[in-house]
C-alpha cells in the first residue's frame, strides 16, 4: 500500500513538472518533517523534483512545483515559518491540494 501510495506521489509529480509529459524512471519520495510553527504542521521537499510540499495545520495539504532548493533552505531557517510561506511561496509557484497521506 505504501509503495502504490509512493508510486502515486511521482507520477503525480512528473505530470506536474512536466506538463503531461512522459516521465524518467527514477522515482522522487517527499519526506516530510514536523517543524514549529503555529500555521505549518509539516514541510517536505524533493531536491530532485523542485517540489515542496506544505500540510497546514488545517491538514489541508499543498504541493509547489518549481520551488528552487534556496527557498526551501530559507523557509525552513525562518524564524516564522508562516510569515516566509505567505510572502515568498504561495501564490508564488504553481500549486495544487494533494490528500493528505
Amino acid at each position: 500500500m505504501r509503495r502504490d501510495l509512493e508510486r502515486r506521489r511521482f507520477l503525480q509529480s512528473c505530470f506536474l513538472l512536466l506538463g503531461g509529459a512522459i516521465c524518467g524512471a527514477a522515482e522522487v519520495t517527499i519526506e516530510d518533517a514536523a517543524v514549529a510553527s503555529s500555521f505549518i504542521e509539516k514541510i517536505g521537499y524533493s531536491k530532485a523534483a523542485r517540489v515542496l510540499e506544505i500540510q497546514l495545520r488545517s491538514r489541508a495539504r499543498y504541493r509547489y512545483r518549481g520551488v528552487p532548493e534556496a527557498v526551501w533552505v530559507e523557509l525552513m531557517r525562518a524564524e516564522s515559518k508562516g510569515r516566509y510561506f505567505s510572502k515568498n511561496i504561495r501564490e508564488k509557484y504553481p500549486c495544487e491540494r494533494v490528500a493528505v497521506p
